[in-house]
């Protein structure tokens, strides 16, 4: 039986062998990972979903991970190729720029640059960027991160700075970069797509409040979730923004008096949504729409888009804000009859003639 000396001696010795057998584990874990790894889309088990599979007969596998109707089997196991999603996987700014070489509209943009200064990268984003702009984290979810309506250079370095020190912030990872973009001005959409078909589309409302001559505007943010049912509370509030309609957080709002307190847009943030008609959509959008997934080589995805109207075509007015690879299945939308069947339809296409 070797000694203690002797166990150090041998790893001394032979440090350099097992760094490398280290090494080349590491590289064919993350070679699996990249390549061979699955991601479920676990919203396709949801309970609302459930409950549409049996209107249509359609039996699922959590073993398995599979659905199956009328003799046809798919399946749901990475749904998307992982090895397509994730070279896009949460950065912004590389699919921003995939979607432009493909004439897809999306909001100008630049790149915080960590090794100019504050004056060297406001130059550059003065000289090619309009205000009001936007600044997100590269790498971000849920809308966590994310500064709209700045106006000037002042706003914009005090959130830069703020953002550079979130190092361990949840939902989005600043060592990755900060993008600053222009703001397109209209209506957020989600646009959800499968194996090429508009499933359906929703419009999120901006949270606002509404005054009732008694309660501060942080009373009727805080009871925000209260008063409006079915909605989120929101949790990121832009002072700045209350600041440029005119009030503070401890002002009385006079009754009927209604303002907006974030720019986060999201179910997660308060919004609430709304399921529009596809045929009050412009076809050129449409089209757009699925042209995303074929350029991304994407099945499934939720795709971001705001618009002053959907009825008029993107050539005129309109930008794709990102896409998500892994939407979720909107309650609501999926109790929709229309939409329930385009779903079903799009999972189990019929055969070409």
């Amino acid at each position: 039986m070797k000694t203690q000396k002797q166990v150090i001696k041998y790893i001394k010795k032979n440090y350099g062998f097992w760094i490398k057998i280290i090494a080349i584990l590491v590289i064919a874990y993350g070679i699996k990972q990249y390549f061979f790894s699955t991601k479920i889309n676990h919203q396709i088990e949801k309970k609302h979903m459930l409950e549409l599979y049996k209107i249509f007969n359609i039996k699922i596998d959590k073993k398995n991970k599979t659905l199956s109707r009328n003799n046809k089997t798919v399946s749901y196991a990475d749904l998307n190729n992982h090895a397509k999603t994730q070279k896009y996987k949460g950065n912004k700014k590389f699919m921003n720029d995939i979607l432009l070489k493909n004439n897809i509209p999306v909001c100008k943009n630049i790149k915080w640059n960590d090794n100019l200064t504050n004056s060297k990268n406001i130059k550059l984003i003065n000289k090619n960027l309009k205000f009001p702009v936007v600044v997100k984290p590269i790498y971000g979810q849920k809308g966590y991160g994310i500064k709209t309506n700045i106006y000037n250079n002042e706003i914009l370095v005090k959130h830069i700075n703020f953002l550079k020190k979130q190092k361990w912030a949840k939902h989005m990872d600043i060592s990755k970069g900060i993008l600053i973009e222009e703001q397109e001005i209209g209506n957020k959409y989600r646009i959800v797509i499968l194996n090429g078909k508009v499933i359906y589309i929703k419009l999120d409302d901006v949270p606002y409040i509404i005054g009732n001559g008694n309660s501060s505007v942080k009373q009727l943010i805080k009871d925000y979730h209260i008063i409006n049912k079915n909605t989120n509370p929101v949790k990121d509030v832009n002072e700045d923004l209350i600041l440029q309609q005119g009030y503070k957080l401890d002002d009385i709002l006079e009754k009927n008096k209604k303002i907006q307190v974030t720019n986060i847009i999201s179910r997660e943030n308060g919004s609430r949504d709304y399921i529009i008609h596809l045929d009050s959509v412009h076809p050129d959008n449409i089209k757009m729409f699925i042209e995303i997934n074929r350029v991304l080589k994407y099945n499934m995805s939720g795709i971001d888009y705001i618009t002053q109207d959907l009825s008029t075509s993107h050539k005129i007015s309109g930008k794709v804000l990102e896409v998500n690879s892994y939407p979720g299945w909107n309650k609501k939308c999926m109790k929709d009859k229309d939409i329930s069947y385009r779903f079903v339809d799009a999972l189990f296409p019929s055969k070409k003639v």
